[in-house]
């Protein structure tokens, strides 16, 4: 398998009442880091990356969002289950349509045949939050925009 570049979109979801952060919990298989991520993903051919952001969190948790601002554009070099991986982000702020879902504590992930490999814990991440580590890497420094 050759390695690609794929081209993300993920949604910077703020709780008013806190700042807490949505995220997805998850563990690289490899490694056994457990670490948290935006949710988001794949941008399809001809679709805008605030195109992406509402069909995914769609998918992932049959919830929709209306989206904001593009708060900035990520390169991600990592590894993950022992291959390596690249990616470009655009990082946008989103916000529930519907506001009682701020009011969840967790979140159902739909797209079962991906929760196995990515982010099977949908959860609140709290605004002084250091640790587990925050991915991709820059998006911590992108909060204080959103």
């Amino acid at each position: 398998m050759t390695p690609r570049i794929a081209v993300k979109a993920l949604a910077l979801i703020r709780r008013p009442s806190d700042g807490a952060l949505l995220v997805g919990e998850a563990a690289d298989p490899a490694t056994g880091l457990v670490f948290h991520r935006s949710l988001g993903g794949h941008v399809e051919f001809g679709e805008l990356a605030s195109e992406a952001v509402v069909r995914e969190l769609m998918e992932e948790l049959g919830m929709q969002v209306r989206v904001g601002e593009l708060l900035g554009v990520l390169q991600n070099r990592f590894e993950f289950d022992g291959a390596p991986g690249h990616e470009i982000a655009f990082v946008l702020a989103t916000d529930f349509v519907d506001p009682a879902a701020y009011e969840l504590d967790r979140f159902e992930f739909l797209n079962a045949a991906d929760a196995a490999t990515t982010l099977p814990v949908v959860t609140w991440r709290s605004a002084t939050a250091t640790t587990p580590s925050l991915f991709p890497s820059g998006v911590e420094q992108l909060l204080d925009r959103r």
